[in-house]
């Protein structure tokens, strides 16, 4: 016997779907030590579980983040750049009581490494195409 679904039963599924399924959201601003407004720094939303990566978003150029469309379960917020500090938040847990958490503001302090020199070296590949043409640099051979 052949299974049939009609476009009527699948959009029904679909909706039945959305209706029960709910959907979180995570949100804050992001300022760094002098309380300026971070703009365009990384969000991350992990598993506590196995520290998977979720979701992500970026921060406004009000420092400000929202991360929806979020499932129901265990999670924390990891937060850096180049320029600041990792920060990981505690834990988060979202369910029908909370169906949307507020990290508020988080702080993330300068990253205080710094680089004093930096060296490009450029090599040409051993083989390469030119025009339609394979040529090999004999002098990057390694049976010199």
């Amino acid at each position: 016997m052949k299974l049939y679904l009609s476009p009527l039963v699948i959009l029904f599924l679909i909706i039945t779907n959305n209706l029960f399924s709910q959907n979180y959201t995570i949100k804050g601003i992001l300022k760094d030590n002098n309380t300026q407004l971070l703009s365009f720094e990384t969000v991350l939303i992990k598993n506590s579980t196995d520290s998977s990566l979720y979701k992500s978003g970026v921060s406004d150029e009000k420092g400000e983040f929202l991360i929806s469309q979020i499932k129901e379960g265990t999670y924390f917020a990891e937060f850096g750049s180049d320029n600041h500090q990792s920060l990981i938040s505690d834990s988060i847990v979202l369910n029908s009581k909370q169906t949307s958490y507020d990290l508020g503001i988080v702080i993330l302090l300068p990253n205080t490494s710094q680089i004093n020199e930096v060296t490009v070296v450029s090599r040409e590949p051993f083989i390469k195409i030119e025009g339609g043409k394979t040529v090999v640099n004999v002098e990057k051979s390694i049976i010199q």
